[in-house]
């Protein structure tokens, strides 16, 4: 008596062969966005800025640290007060590459919850964000909420009312 002999008749192959082919092509132009990961690269960059801006205001304890947002940049600089606009000076790069400045690359852009762009946040010595409408700055009645946006990707930074603390 013969045994049939396990395994997959030929038209099973060319049927799963045919169905990872169309599983691979659409998931690999997913996966190779670019934009998608521009759009993260920058929301990282904009993080890293923002910290380093914070933490060279607590470093200097009575300067202000400016950071200005606008849709496609953001820059850190050091002023002699919130509102201060001639007498700025940059912020260099801790990598030594120039001043402090974040640019977006194109087709993602920075928007502040409630707010709207240009919007200069200054940090004082403890750390704690405060809005640029007195030279002395107001602290914020709440934490801002940044949304970097690109191709329905919407990536959120928090900056914290109370201590400064900014985070996804």
């Amino acid at each position: 008596m013969r045994r049939a002999a396990g395994g997959f008749t030929l038209v099973e192959l060319i049927v799963a062969l045919v169905l990872l082919g169309i599983l691979g092509s659409v998931g690999a132009s997913r996966f190779f966005d670019a934009q998608n990961y521009r759009a993260r690269g920058w929301r990282d960059d904009v993080l890293v800025t923002s910290r380093y801006a914070r933490a060279v205001a607590v470093a200097a304890r009575a300067s202000k640290v400016r950071l200005t947002l606008t849709a496609s940049q953001v820059r850190a600089e050091l002023a002699a007060d919130c509102t201060t606009v001639s007498s700025v000076t940059a912020i260099r790069s801790p990598g030594g590459g120039g001043d402090l400045v974040s640019d977006a690359p194109s087709g993602v852009v920075l928007s502040v919850v409630g707010q709207s762009l240009p919007l200069v946040v200054c940090f004082d010595g403890l750390g704690r964000p405060l809005q640029a409408s007195t030279a002395a700055g107001v602290p914020f009645a709440a934490a801002l909420q940044l949304r970097l946006s690109s191709q329905g990707l919407d990536l959120p930074l928090t900056i914290e009312a109370e201590t400064g603390y900014i985070h996804p």
